[in-house]
Formats: structure tokens, sequence, C-alpha cells
């Protein structure tokens, strides 16, 4: 087995490269142990001047008498080769460990392969030793020692959507098998936020109870656990600190409590007898109903959304009676369709276009009525539409608001090419 030693230990010690050199290990001061070192060689004296990263000298650091680590000399420093260190056995047949050779606290271990050095940094490191690899100019260390890791989130969404469904019909079962009960609560005075409370105030007991018994089960099984690994052990280990209970209670009761709004909901639904319930009724017995309930007795004005310049009027006025008198049919027709202007004493000038809106067997009177007040340069559009025959139903003076409105659009998109003297396109 090869040794290289500095000249000041090898002059200390009167060897020279090819003699024989005898390490021995202690234990309790009494030697157990012997090897043979043949001299190799000498190590420079200079690289135990040489400072590490953090400052402080690179040679090993040994214990002094006073307690204080303390950089070794000279003559307390050897280098030998890895592999046959790693393979010393005392007498007994036990592997020998680094800190158990005589005078030597720790070793600088040369190699030209990277792969092979980090081999040996690890294991060094399982021996619970702290390894620094230096290698083109890197530096590593080494060490056995904790890493947080927290993962699992996607895994952890089977089981929460499990709890969750689980709670959700249970809650469900418990508000149809009670109902009884909570129409007595809503009848001793509790409204539905009350009744709803009491079903979340289950929830939570039930995540509370179920997270705690979880807890504690989880702790017993990585007690089951450690009888599988090798020599009775197993990579994990349980999170006993107290914030991984309450962070576990914490989770179990939001998910209890998430799956079981929507049936506290139901649950104060079925519970307040005032509550409106919408029924769905077929539009052709809504259309029968609005008939028979909302009627008409009176003229109604309604504003139309249009002004009408004066140098319009003449147009506007025949293209509104054009196109009233087109709408003649079996269901819909318009008759008597008439046009009156005056000026009254204010100067106020009024145009009206009278006619009659027949839909089915309803019929309205009705007078578009355009009036521009002194100084202004456009007319005003209001509508003015009576039931023919007072009680009729509502809806026909909105058909014929409808039909006003739609001619008034088609105005407005046509009136550039009616003034401009082209034929319109429809």
């Amino acid at each position: 087995m090869a040794i290289a030693l500095t000249e000041s230990l090898a002059g200390a010690l009167k060897v020279k490269p090819g003699d024989t050199i005898q390490v021995s290990r202690l234990s309790g001061g009494v030697e157990v142990n012997t090897w043979n070192f043949t001299l190799v060689g000498y190590v420079n004296e200079a690289i135990l001047e040489a400072k590490d990263i953090n400052g402080k000298p690179i040679a090993p650091y040994k214990l002094t008498g006073e307690g204080i680590y303390a950089p070794v000399n000279a003559t307390e420093f050897a280098v030998f080769n890895a592999w046959e260190i790693l393979g010393l056995t005392s007498q007994e047949g036990e592997v020998v460990g680094l800190s158990d050779m005589i005078g030597i606290p720790s070793v600088f271990i040369p190699m030209s392969d990277e792969n092979a050095l980090k081999e040996f940094a690890n294991r060094m490191a399982f021996r619970e030793y702290y390894a620094w690899v230096f290698f083109n100019g890197k530096v590593s260390r080494i060490y056995m020692g904790e890493k947080w890791e927290i993962k699992g989130f996607v895994e952890l969404l089977v089981p929460a959507t499990l709890v969750f469904l689980n709670v959700f019909m249970v809650m469900v079962n418990l508000i149809y098998e009670r109902r009884r009960e909570m129409v007595l609560l809503a009848a001793l005075g509790l409204n539905p936020a009350h009744i709803a409370s009491v079903f979340l105030a289950e929830s939570i007991v039930m995540g509370l109870i179920g997270g705690g018994i979880g807890y504690y089960a989880g702790l017993g099984a990585y007690r089951l656990m450690s009888f599988l690994g090798p020599a009775g052990q197993i990579g994990v280990r349980e999170k006993l600190e107290w914030y991984w209970g309450v962070i576990g209670l914490a989770f179990s009761i939001t998910v209890s409590v998430l799956s079981a709004v929507v049936p506290a909901i139901r649950a104060a639904v079925m519970a307040t007898p005032s509550l409106i319930r919408k029924i769905k009724i077929p539009e052709v017995e809504r259309a029968k109903r609005e008939e028979k309930i909302f009627k008409v007795y009176h003229e109604r004005s309604i504003a139309m959304p249009i002004r009408v310049q004066m140098v319009e009027k003449p147009f506007f006025t025949a293209f509104i009676m054009d196109r009233l008198k087109d709408v003649s049919g079996m269901i819909e027709r318009v008759e008597n369709v008439s046009l009156e202007e005056e000026i009254l004493a204010d100067n106020t000038e009024v145009f009206r276009i009278r006619f009659t809106h027949i839909h089915r067997e309803y019929a309205t009177v009705n007078e578009l009525r355009a009036t521009r007040p002194p100084g202004s340069e456009a007319f005003n559009i209001v509508l003015l539409s009576k039931p023919k025959e007072p009680g009729m139903p509502e809806k026909t003076i909105d058909i014929t608001v409808n039909l006003m409105k739609e001619i008034l659009r088609d105005w407005d998109r046509y009136k550039k090419t009616i003034l401009s003297g082209t034929a319109p396109k429809r």
C-alpha cells in the first residue's frame, strides 16, 4: 500500500522513497491494528498554505488539547490511496474508518477520474464525513443532510374528491331523512340561515373527527411500515411537528364544509314555506294568461327615437304613409291612413298621420304626431295609441308600437337614398 509524506514529516521519521512505514490504529490508547505502507513520494508543503473558498486554510484540522480545532502542520499531513484506505479491515474483520488512523485527522486524495472521485466522495458522505471535491476549477461539498421537498398535490386530488363525494352523499341523505325535523325547526322560528348552519356544523364535526382519526391512523401506519424496510428502516418518517396536525385537520374540515354547502342550501330551501317557487308554464298558456290579465283602457303616448328635419318633412310623411298602406293582409292590416297639418297659436308646427291598425280580432286607433316648436329646425315624433274597444289585451298596443318602430328604422336606413332621389334598396 502506498503513502506520500511531506519532506518535513519524512525527515522527522528519517525515511525516504521506497522505505516501509507502519501505520497503527489505536483503541483506548492501545494499538489494535498495524499496516505497512510504502513511501512513494513527497507532497508539496505549499498546499497547506492554500486558502479555501471561505478564506480559511485548506489544510485538514485537528483538535488541540484546549478543545480548539486548528490546521495541521507539515509533520501531521499524509496522502493515502483512496481505495486502499477504504479496504482496510481490522483483525476482527471490521471496516476501519479514516478517523481511526493514528495521527491522521483527514486526508487529501488526488484522482484524475471525475466519476471515480465523485463515487469516493459519495461513499465517504454515507459514512457521515464531509467530502470536498475539487475538479476542473469547481468545488463541491458532499455530506449527509436533509432536503425539504413538498409534492403530491396531484395525487391528493383523488382522495380529496372521494372524501368530497362521500360527505356530499351523506349530507344529501341526511336532508331527506330529516325533512320533518327541518319543518319543525322552521315552525319554531329558525330562519333558513340557521337551518343551513346546522348542517354546516355537522359537516365541521365530521371533518374534525374524520381528520383526527385519519391523522393518528397515519402515524400508526408509519410504525407498521418501519418493519417492511431493510434493517427495520424505511426511507420516510412521520411528521410529528404540531403544525402538521393542524394542517391535516384544517384540510379535512375544509373539504367537509365545501361538500356540505350545496346540501345545506337545499335544506334551507326545503324548510322555507314563504319561498316563491317558479313554475314553468308553456308559452301558449302564458300568452293566454297575459291576454286575460293585462288589459288596456286608455290612450298611451310613446316617444319615438327619431327626429325629422324641416327639409325632410315631405319625404318623411310620404314614406310613412306608403309603408302603412303596404301593411295589408288577412292577419294584420292598416286602414284609414290620413295626414293633417296645422300651426298652433304659438307658431308651433304640427302634422299628424292617423291610422287604424288591426291585428287578428283586435284593433288600435293611432296618431303619429310630429311637433316642431318655434325656433327649432326638427320635429319631435310621438305615437299616440289607444284600443278601439276598452279592455283589449295590452299586447295589442305593443304590436302597434313595434310596427311603427320598424317603419322608422327603415326610414333612418334609407333616408339618404330617398333624399338624393334614387330608389331605396330593400
